[in-house]
């Protein structure tokens, strides 16, 4: 489908679709043009919530019967002219039905087919990214990092001796005392830092496992 079948398929503009290409829709690119497959298309704008093409999709969308759906449009439901629905203006009619007491029968159950839906592409999509190397296990993280930390606290260890090492051979017993605990707490400072960084990764682990 090229855009301008798509423009005449779904009563748009093309700088709608073409704000719809920057929010996702898909599509591929074709030299200086594009191409959509129309159930790619179909399944994307119902997702976000902007357009249903057909009153089966619509009524799917809804979770309601198609005669609910042919119910509610003899009824005054909006629809595009030439078919298609846009679902923020169906969305408006019906809060607004259910406001004047006239409302339609009720779509109890759609937020949470909604929230359905939105857990299984969540899930598509880790797996997918779990799949392309983009996830990591968590396990080896904890590993590399607790090394890391102990690498950085043996060279830690090692500053107070280096920082004494500067100063001037005339330098005071006491200033050199004085020095080395001040540079000895900085250094068990930055090391209790790093350690809390780690307990605080861990119990966020623990919350997403939970």
């Amino acid at each position: 489908m090229t855009l301008s079948e798509l423009c005449k398929a779904y009563r748009v503009a093309r700088p709608a679709v073409k704000a719809w290409i920057a929010a996702g829709l898909p599509h591929e690119k074709r030299g200086r043009g594009y191409d959509f497959d129309q159930k790619a298309v179909d399944a994307w704008l119902l997702e976000k919530g902007i357009r249903a093409r057909t009153r089966d999709a619509l009524a799917q969308h809804l979770g309601v019967a198609l005669r609910t759906v042919a119910g509610w449009i003899s009824r005054g439901m909006p629809t595009l002219e030439g078919g298609g629905y846009d679902l923020e203006a169906v969305d408006a009619w019906l809060e607004t039905s259910r406001s004047r007491g006239g409302a339609p029968p009720d779509t109890k159950g759609r937020q949470q087919r909604e929230r359905l839906r939105d857990l299984e592409i969540e899930l598509a999509e880790t797996k997918l990214a779990q799949q392309r190397g983009r996830l990591i296990e968590v396990e080896p993280v904890r590993r590399m990092l607790v090394r890391h930390i102990h690498e950085a606290k043996a060279i830690l260890d090692q500053l107070p001796d280096r920082v004494l090492g500067v100063l001037p051979s005339r330098t005071k017993a006491g200033v050199r005392r004085s020095v080395r605990k001040r540079v000895a707490a900085a250094v068990d400072g930055a090391y209790t830092m790093l350690a809390d960084s780690l307990d605080d990764l861990e119990k966020q682990v623990k919350e997403v496992e939970s």
